[in-house]
């Protein structure tokens, strides 16, 4: 027992107010548990962080304040981003700083300015650089970074996951896996959606990348790959990278399990010889794909490789499927348009406006950039050399101008939507520019063959359903808490699966 009671609980309302959400990774069995140090440190950082990047250049752009200073607008921003970000835009227009200790970015939310960012070369905002001040964590060793292989990797992935013939026979793999889940959740009592979408989502990137066959020997991987996820969306993870932090150690030994048994399967691969080696060229995964085009050139990168595609094709789409397939049951309306849609039309518009609708309202992913030259906006203001920029469709997407009644969800506002309006950069989803989600085709292939699957042959029904006059059943709000690309939902979507008579 603590001989100081009092400063025990004055730095556990401390670790309460600055390090909100779930513990449940560091085996804490309450927040006063951790460590005092931890919180120390962190301060720490963010003093020095706030010192330092406050002298950045950065002319005419007004910085929100709170009252608790260097912490307190980080604070509010972790409780509702989005809230906060439509108050400080009412206040402050489209450019305005907010220090979220771990970095200060100017948030850029005129989306002629974010489309102009979006599209400009990494000469002019690099992406490379920003996305390694966010998830800093996933980056591999000095010594495993290969700028030769950076720039082989992404036509890679497009061969891998754009490409029709590509598409065609990860098409097989997506639907033999889902039908499997989906007449799994049926035998069971009732299913958790969040963590079961997650679930299949995973199994499918394993079977794309490593094969069927090594995606059944990994599958007690996929426990850390959740928790990885979990722990790099916790803002303190990123915040002090070093093993002395808590959440960065943990999130790091999730990361270093993966890698070793990614850099297993690599060197069995490549050290192959003979028939087995032969065998292995005959397979169709990414992983062999990649090996048959460059053998072991790259095998001191290629695991970390392997671990980010598989953490980058779950973090959206586990998400998007989820909320997609909780707002079409909680609908009867909802829920028959889309099997009408089904029946009508080679395309399902009514499934693919569901699918826009859920990536409006539920996306709450953060598009960085890093200045490398000095940049004029629309309003005239310059963004100087070295400016960390955020971009986020959160307040577009609740603009009442371009949404009415932003907060329903409303797949009919795109059925007559004009042209211009869908292909513009308000749709954040998978980004655009050079650096757009090179894995949007493979997400969209497991979205629509995945939902349309469900609801042509599944019924699913709410556990404790909360209905109005309607019929329609009260969807869970999402949590801010877990902001990597779609939120979850803090309170879970429990439902009971069974199949179509």
């Amino acid at each position: 027992m603590s001989a100081h009671p009092s400063i025990d609980a004055v730095m556990g309302k401390l670790a309460g107010l600055l390090l909100p959400g779930s513990f449940k990774n560091l085996n804490l069995k309450s927040i006063e548990e951790v460590p005092k140090w931890a919180i120390v440190a962190a301060l720490a950082t963010g003093f020095v962080s706030y010192k330092l990047i406050s002298r950045l250049p950065c002319d005419g752009i007004p910085k929100v304040t709170e009252r608790l200073p260097i912490v307190g607008a980080a604070m509010e921003y972790g409780k509702d981003p989005r809230e906060y970000l439509l108050k400080q835009k009412r206040k402050h227009g489209n450019l305005f700083r907010i220090n979220l200790i771990a970095f200060e970015p100017v948030f850029v939310l005129d989306h002629k300015d974010q489309e102009k960012l979006l599209k400009a070369s990494n000469s002019t905002a690099d992406f490379d650089e920003a996305i390694e001040k966010i998830v800093g964590i996933l980056q591999p060793p000095k010594e495993a970074q290969d700028k030769e292989w950076n720039a082989k990797s992404h036509p890679m992935i497009i061969k891998g996951f754009m490409r029709a013939e590509r598409l065609e026979y990860t098409s097989a793999i997506v639907q033999k896996t889902i039908n499997e889940f989906c007449s799994e959740w049926a035998s069971r009592d009732q299913i958790e959606l969040f963590h079961e979408a997650s679930r299949m989502i995973l199994t499918i990137n394993m079977r794309t990348v490593l094969g069927e066959d090594v995606a059944a020997t990994h599958a007690h991987l996929i426990p850390h790959y959740q928790a990885m996820e979990d722990l790099i969306s916790h803002p303190m993870t990123n915040a002090f990278l070093t093993r002395l932090n808590p959440w960065y150690r943990k999130c790091w030994d999730h990361h270093h399990t993966l890698v070793v048994a990614m850099r297993a399967e690599c060197d069995k691969r490549i050290n192959a010889d003979g028939s087995a080696k032969e065998e292995f060229k005959g397979r169709q995964d990414y992983l062999q794909m990649v090996l048959n085009e460059f053998g072991g050139r790259y095998n001191h990168v290629l695991p970390y490789h392997i671990v980010g595609i598989l953490l980058a094709a779950h973090t959206n789409t586990a998400g998007h499927f989820a909320w997609t397939l909780a707002n079409i049951v909680a609908s009867p309306k909802i829920l028959s348009a889309v099997r009408e849609g089904a029946l009508s039309h080679e395309r399902n518009e009514y499934l693919e406006a569901c699918v826009r609708e859920t990536g409006r309202i539920y996306t709450g992913f953060l598009f960085n950039r890093l200045l490398k030259e000095d940049m004029v906006m629309e309003d005239g203001r310059v963004l100087k050399k070295g400016t960390f920029t955020a971009m986020s469709n959160m307040t577009t997407n609740f603009d009442e101008q371009l949404f009415p009644n932003p907060y329903k969800y409303d797949p009919t506002r795109y059925l007559n939507a004009p042209a211009t309006l869908l292909r513009s950069p308000i749709y954040l989803q998978f980004g655009t520019g050079p650096h757009k989600c090179l894995g949007e085709r493979f997400a969209h292939q497991v979205l629509r063959s995945g939902l349309t699957t469900f609801v042509n042959n599944f019924e699913a029904e709410y556990v404790e359903a909360v209905k109005d006059g309607d019929g329609n059943v009260r969807v869970p709000p999402l949590s801010w808490r877990r902001m990597l690309g779609t939120m979850w939902s803090e309170e879970g979507v429990w439902v009971r699966v069974s199949r179509r008579a």
